[in-house]
């Protein structure tokens, strides 16, 4: 858990240094209404500004997750500087999932674009699950 009590849940390959995703979904604020695609967009933005410093890019552009129904946004960045057998590509994002604000970071060593692909494509096929079916 992090220090907003959020747990984080991590998926990876075989080769866990390879690869891997990481999502925590964050409780919603003010009630149960859902995350404002503004709200999101500003949330992506500031993890951006974060990892701005650290990456080969000079700019980190926002992209739409492209989820039906739903907003969210992430950002890609190559670190400059990995340690050794670390990762060298990452994209973190943030996507609203019914009041929940569902924060994900994708880390890969090598190649980035098909590791990529299949993170976000599992990202948007999110549900909510009611009740006990989500255990």
């Amino acid at each position: 858990a992090d220090a907003q009590g959020a747990t984080t849940a991590a998926i990876s390959a075989s080769d866990a240094k390879a690869f891997q995703l990481l999502v925590t979904p964050l409780p919603a604020r003010g009630g149960n209404r859902p995350p404002s695609s503004d709200e999101l967009r500003a949330l992506v933005h500031a993890a951006a500004d974060k990892a701005r410093p650290r990456a080969t890019e000079a700019e980190l552009a926002l992209h739409e997750l492209g989820a039906a129904a739903r907003h969210g946004y992430y950002f890609s960045a190559t670190d400059a500087h990995p340690e050794p057998g670390g990762w060298r590509h990452m994209s973190q994002g943030a996507l609203g999932l019914g009041p929940l604000t569902v924060t994900f970071t994708v880390l890969i060593a090598g190649e980035p674009a098909a590791r990529l692909a299949q993170s976000l494509e599992l990202i948007r096929s999110m549900r909510l699950v009611a009740g006990s079916a989500a255990r």
